[in-house]
């Protein structure tokens, strides 16, 4: 009995090593195996449940979102990048303030009757005049603010600029308008930076002709819950307000025909009261780092990415995100571990892999600016992005189930020659391409790898289109296909070996 024993765990040894030394031929398939199946589908439903809130990015939701997903990387022993796996930045989420300007005869309210867009401090502030300074250009050729002293005070401007008696535009000397109007946005930016130059407290802008296209980006502001950064609150408060408003404070309702040229003395008085209580407070968003050190050219990087915020929830009703982009998120997680394996077994690649999970994608692709703003390594160094996004849907039309689209302006076709033979005894993935002109058409569902593609970084992006869940509250982990998810993780870790060892 013992002697038979002795002889099944010889046998079963022996198979082993024939099992092992196979595999050394061709690691690539090896360490592709090791990502599993039951490990996608735990961080899936984890990352999708309800007790992520939706995953916005810079709540309660993103923050365990976050620590789930840097508890992992512990667990598997993945590096960080600095000193800890955190790329921290403070946002400002614009949660509507509340304001109201009144005079002797009525108050207005924000978003109603005047729009404000620069973040500020709470504030309570009157005054018994305003002071028109016209344009408000601040030009060595022209200058409103000339003999005035505006300091502290509330100043009213009005959109254009000067003309001489034949319309032509004083500060070009020609019918074309200098960049104190050209552009509406540009413009008002402009004037208020001149009045707070010259220490305004407030200032009251009129752009009768504009007045609707401000109010539709106001309101697309604070429906999309767009965050804002590297803009702090600053002395001037403006307000770009409506006729009814400019009835009030001047009693025109235009300023076209209200002259001032010559005067210096452009005082109308009139008791304004503003108060301003903010309902913004920064709060920290986070990316999330780690890397794998390669080999012959460790400063050369393969940057491989998802994003792992979503939408978040509206009252009760929460955005699960399961397969938009918790499957990118698992399936790089299951990818850096793997990678991560290779590396401490002696399998490291010749450049260094760079595994960032960002935020705020659904908020302007906040995270992949920052990281792009704050690179850990130089720009130039990253040779590659591979982009992970929504890889769990099969479309019930496919002809063949197994199969993960591609697009980019990397060579990836020279890579998936050298995948292939890998591809058929493992994955047996189908890949299709799709053009980049075919890609990039609806901006609201560009992953973050258009902000590389922006800065001309070569890049390749695997997903899965067409799922038609994406951003509603059905993207729940029970319309993923785990089987596809799986299948094309260990795929794509295929192509990320040979791009890397390129």
């Amino acid at each position: 009995m013992l002697k038979k024993t002795g002889g099944i765990i010889g046998a079963l040894i022996l198979l082993g090593l024939i099992f092992s030394s196979s595999y050394k031929k061709s690691p690539q398939l090896y360490y592709a195996d090791l990502i599993y199946i039951n490990e996608l589908i735990s961080h899936v439903k984890k990352l999708s449940s309800k007790k992520m809130e939706g995953r916005e990015t810079g709540t309660r939701g993103a923050q365990k979102a976050a620590d789930y997903l840097t508890g992992i990387l512990k667990k598997y022993g993945l590096e960080p990048m600095k000193e800890d796996y955190y790329q921290s930045f403070e946002i400002i989420m614009p949660n509507k303030p509340d304001v109201t300007i009144s005079t002797d005869v009525n108050e207005y309210h924000l978003g109603e009757d005047f729009l404000s867009f620069f973040p500020h401090d709470s504030l309570y502030f009157t005054d018994d005049h305003i002071v028109y300074v016209g344009y408000g250009v601040d030009d060595p050729s022209f200058n409103d603010y000339a003999y005035l002293d505006v300091k502290n005070k509330i100043v009213l401007v009005k959109a254009g600029e000067p003309r001489d008696d034949f319309g032509a535009y004083i500060l070009t000397g020609t019918n074309r308008p200098s960049e104190w109007s050209a552009d509406p946005i540009h413009a008002y930016i402009k004037k208020r930076n001149a009045a707070l130059s010259h220490g305004a407290k407030a200032m009251f802008y009129f752009d009768e002709g504009n007045y609707g296209f401000y109010k539709k980006i106001f309101d697309q502001i604070y429906e999309s819950r767009k965050p804002v950064t590297g803009v702090k609150a600053d002395s001037l408060y403006d307000f770009i307000i409506s006729t009814r408003v400019l009835e009030d404070l001047t009693g025109y309702n235009s300023l076209r025909d209200v002259y001032y040229s010559g005067r210096k003395d452009r005082k109308w008085p009139v008791p304004v009261t503003i108060d301003y209580k903010t309902q913004t407070k920064p709060v920290l968003a986070k990316n999330i780092i780690a890397y794998v050190e390669g080999d012959t050219k460790p400063d050369e990087y393969v940057l491989v990415i998802a994003n792992y915020d979503h939408l978040g929830k509206i009252d009760t009703v929460v955005f699960p995100g399961a397969n938009n982009n918790a499957t990118g998120t698992a399936a790089l997680l299951e990818m850096a571990n793997a990678f991560n394996l290779a590396a401490n077994e002696g399998y490291r690649l010749k450049r260094s892999l760079l595994f960032v999970w960002f935020t705020g994608r659904e908020k302007d692709h906040i995270g992949a600016k920052h990281f792009l703003e704050f690179p850990p390594v130089p720009l130039e160094k990253i040779k590659t992005v591979v982009d992970l996004d929504a890889l769990g849907y099969v479309d019930s039309l496919a002809k063949n189930p197994n199969y993960v689209f591609v697009t980019g302006d990397f060579p990836y076709k020279s890579v998936e020659k050298k995948v292939e033979k890998f591809n058929k005894k493992g994955p047996e993935i189908e890949l299709l391409y799709r053009p980049m002109k075919d890609h990039f058409t609806n901006r609201d569902n560009f992953s973050d790898v258009v902000m590389f593609l922006n800065k001309k970084i070569p890049f390749v992006t695997y997903y899965a289109p067409g799922y038609p869940y994406n951003k509603t509250p059905k993207d729940t982990y029970r319309e993923v296909t785990f089987d596809a998810l799986h299948r094309r993780t260990q795929y794509i870790f295929l192509n990320i070996w040979e791009i890397a060892n390129q």
